[in-house]
């Protein structure tokens, strides 16, 4: 058993999903969902488009891990990729959704590579130093991109980005003095919506930093435009270098229903901008929990009908599936090959018998009423290949 077989597998057993590296691997059954949403990303999305579907299942089902495959997919096709937590990141509050995207966001390298860099501030650095075929985008270059944005809802957002890039470019070079480089982390804060020493106020902080930088930063987002900030920064990344972005917002059984609720507004004035034609170049997937229609139906009428199946579509077509309706295989059948692939971690060929009995055994179990316990499953036969193969 090789170390990171072993490092992999308790991690699985102690209930935590694989890692996006991992995650394409150890996915089944999701065959012709991950063909078409590839497609979509080369295609559609890659074009100027933009999706939003939303996937339903219970607690423990595999919806993590389908994200995580789906990043990395995503990360393969140049896109940056951005995953919220609904309970821990999402509110009703437009500038705390666009804080948490903002701190959420990845470059496509760092996915590949797994390396754990994420935040706009990584992802700009990214852009002026390493995008552009390895030479970076600043100066005149960035200018002519975010032209290309069109007319964008924060103007002076796309006027200030070239100025910024170059100073982050200047930055990598290591030609900032401390001065500047502390003008640059400031702006780089507040572009970001959070606050410098407890304010935003771009008045107050200039009594203290009155570098370049936070001279030529005419605004910050605040709670009565940070929806605008948000939709600015979707319509420039695509421009600056990145096929679009992957959005990816999850939520957790343990969240209290409040906090999800307030989500499933944000949800709903996400998809409304999407059918504007506001948003471009985005792949929103929403992995929600399997009450979820109920919710919808009973505090969010106009959202329901937003979401409801087109007659004739595909699954994979629905901007609202049920998870289990997506994996292509029954249930049983699934986590056999499910725990064949966990073996394979640390082992190649067939299971011992023994452990292909476990395996059965627990695969049968975990099937409950067409739904699976993945999670259960994939605790104890990870476990037991531990136990049996070390």
């Amino acid at each position: 058993m090789t170390a990171d077989g072993r490092r992999a597998l308790t991690r699985l057993a102690a209930g935590q999903p694989p890692d996006i590296a991992l995650a394409p691997q150890l996915m089944v059954g999701f065959d012709r969902a991950l063909a078409d949403w590839r497609a979509d990303l080369a295609g559609y999305i890659a074009g100027g488009g933009s999706l939003l579907r939303v996937v339903s299942a219970p607690a423990g089902s595999g919806k993590t891990h389908l994200a995580r495959t789906l990043q990395a997919e995503a990360a393969s096709a140049g896109y940056a990729v951005c995953q919220i937590d609904a309970a821990a990141d999402h509110t009703d509050d437009d500038l705390a959704l666009y804080r948490a995207f903002c701190t959420g966001l990845r470059c496509p390298a760092d996915i590949a590579e797994g390396r754990p860099d994420k935040g706009l501030s990584r992802v700009l650095r990214y852009i002026a130093v390493e995008g552009g075929a390895g030479s970076g985008v600043a100066g005149e270059e960035a200018r002519r991109r975010c032209r290309l944005a069109g007319d964008v809802p924060v103007p002076s957002l796309a006027e200030y980005l070239p100025l910024l890039l170059e100073a982050l470019r200047a930055e990598s070079a290591g030609i900032l003095s401390r001065d500047r480089q502390t003008d640059l982390e400031v702006v780089l804060s507040l572009v970001a919506g959070e606050p410098v020493e407890g304010t935003r106020a771009l008045g107050r902080l200039r009594t203290k930093y009155g570098g370049p930088l936070v001279r030529a930063l005419r605004k910050v987002p605040g709670k009565r435009d940070a929806r605008l900030w948000l939709e600015t920064l979707l319509r420039l990344l695509p421009k600056l270098g990145f096929s679009g972005v992957l959005w990816v917002v999850d939520e957790h059984d343990q969240a209290d229903p409040a906090l999800l609720d307030r989500h499933i507004v944000q949800l709903r004035r996400l998809s409304d901008r999407l059918a504007e034609g506001r948003i471009v170049g985005v792949f929103a997937v929403y992995l929600v929990m399997d009450d979820f229609g109920t919710r919808i139906k009973q505090k969010h009428g106009a959202l329901e009908q937003r979401l409801q199946p087109i007659l004739g579509a595909s699954l994979t077509r629905r901007p609202l599936a049920m998870l289990e309706h997506l994996r292509a295989i029954e249930p049983e059948a699934f986590l056999r090959d499910l725990g064949q692939r966990l073996y394979c971690l640390v082992e190649s060929g067939p299971m011992p018998e023994a452990l292909a009995d476990h395996c059965r055994a627990r695969a049968k179990a975990a099937s409950r009423l067409g739904g699976v316990d993945v999670r259960s499953f994939v605790q104890s036969v990870a476990s037991q290949i531990l136990d049996v193969v070390a």
